[in-house]
């Protein structure tokens, strides 16, 4: 099914997943340094505690990291990403054309702080190319 080894893949996609909970620590903690989170309207807030940090960072992993090595190895021989630019190229791509409208026709029905908001964004767009990067790098390497 595949046409690289399982070793890589698990590497691949682990190392992807160190990637996403260091930028997830790093954006929890900027997001409580700079007080994002009292932003949030108490209706739209979330119960943090260390479930909710765990069930997170599973998400973030899943989306972030195991999706697209996922995706990745099944296209590697059809697409010629052969960089770590490629992946940032790729990356920007889905963000510009996924993420963002989303993001921002959400933005346009609720009430959210500009701030909240545009923290968000950067801090996606910062994963999906930190995954996408390290995964076409270590996947041509």
């Amino acid at each position: 099914m595949f046409a690289m080894p399982t070793e890589l893949f698990v590497k691949t996609a682990a190392s992807a997943g160190v990637v996403v909970c260091i930028f997830i620590l790093v954006q929890l903690t900027f997001e409580k340094m700079f007080g994002f989170y009292s932003l949030i309207p108490e209706q739209l807030r979330e119960e943090r505690g260390k479930l909710w940090v765990l069930v997170l960072i599973a998400v973030e992993v899943m989306l972030y990291a195991i999706g697209p090595t996922v995706f990745y190895f099944w296209i590697y021989t059809l697409l010629p990403f052969f960089s770590f630019r490629a992946g940032i190229g790729v990356a920007i791509f889905l963000y510009m054309f996924g993420s963002l409208p989303y993001a921002l026709s959400l933005a346009l029905r609720m009430k959210i702080p500009g701030g909240v908001l545009i923290f968000t964004l950067f801090f996606n767009l910062l994963k999906l190319t930190a995954c996408w990067a390290t995964i076409t790098y270590l996947m041509n390497s």
